[in-house]
């Protein structure tokens, strides 16, 4: 089973293109309780229990004139890992990053600080993984905002597919 909690736009600590206040004020951390992002209520109640919880956030606060700052980025993704630990305490907790085009970049900008991030959390089941910048094409075809199509998700899925099965032993 899968369950996904995905948002075009929603950051970290700011969303993409903050000033502009596109995506709303509401960021990733603040809609991970919710059963529908939309919707205050009803709250996710975390009785579906997961293997394994793929993070790929933060990219979204590059997205902006001004970044988040190191220290507030940090302290807002080890905070969201709490969270995510709390409520799934045996799952792993796999943060990823990139992706990006040869051309474009943007996508692994966020790469070291989700890193460091992860590393200051200091927990065995947490673990960072780093999509390469190359894994995609700039030849590939585009989804809507400059988002993978399903050939740039194929090609993301087979690089951490083997990876993950590894850090959950299903060889």
């Amino acid at each position: 089973e899968v369950h996904v909690e995905a948002w075009t736009g929603k950051g970290l600590v700011k969303n993409a293109f903050n000033l502009c206040n596109i995506f709303g004020k509401e960021t990733l951390p603040q809609l991970l309780d919710r059963t529908l992002a939309t919707s205050k209520s009803p709250l996710w109640d975390f009785d579906w229990i997961p293997h394994a919880v793929l993070i790929d956030c933060g990219g979204n606060d590059y997205n902006n004139a001004k970044p988040t700052s190191e220290e507030d980025f940090s302290d807002a993704y080890t905070d969201m890992l709490h969270m995510l630990r709390h409520n799934y305490p045996e799952a792993f907790l796999i943060s990823m990053c990139g992706g990006s085009t040869p051309s474009d970049h943007r996508r692994n900008k966020a790469a070291g600080r989700v890193s460091r991030a992860v590393k200051r959390f200091a927990d065995d089941k947490a673990v960072f993984i780093e999509v390469p910048i190359g894994i995609t094409s700039d030849d590939d075809p585009q989804g809507h905002m400059s988002h993978h199509s399903e050939v740039g998700h194929t090609k993301i899925s087979d690089f951490l597919e083997p990876q993950i099965r590894e850090l959950m032993g299903w060889t």
